[in-house]
């Protein structure tokens, strides 16, 4: 299955909640997980 995933955020509500669902689907898939955050200016 999965080994690593790479989970993106904007700083906005949406994006929290769907690293919230990623690390989720991390923890039952026992992978690592990699945050990045990108901020527009």
């Amino acid at each position: 299955m999965f080994h690593h995933i790479l989970i993106q955020t904007d700083g906005t509500d949406l994006s929290a909640e769907s690293a919230r669902s990623g690390i989720q689907f991390a923890k039952e898939t026992h992978a690592r997980v990699m945050g990045e955050t990108r901020v527009h200016r």
